[in-house]
């Protein structure tokens, strides 16, 4: 994988989120302090489209905002990382919501 991104750390501060490519496609790595990658998406979005990384000012919730697949959601439950993509519009929150439009 490469790294196509600036890391952007959580406001925790203990991960960091980052675009990564393989072949031909775009992924989301999470990182723990120590740089091990510690959880990694499917790689669907197209190198060829913008896509960006948010995290929620007050909590590890990072949001992607993808031109080509819409927006999704990684958190962590029950201490494992998941995304839910899409995201239906009304559950995005007016912080994330205000750099989609």
């Amino acid at each position: 994988m490469t790294e196509i991104g600036t890391p952007v750390a959580a406001p925790s501060g203990e991960v960091t989120a980052v675009l990564d490519t393989a072949g031909n496609a775009v992924g989301v790595v999470l990182r723990d302090t120590s740089g091990t990658d510690i959880w990694a998406d499917d790689f669907p979005y197209a190198p060829t489209m913008e896509t960006g990384l948010l995290w929620e000012t007050a909590a590890d919730v990072l949001w992607v905002l993808s031109a080509d697949l819409g927006t999704a959601r990684i958190a962590q439950t029950d201490g494992a990382w998941s995304k839910l993509m899409p995201v239906p519009e009304g559950e995005i929150p007016e912080q994330i919501a205000h750099w989609i439009r």
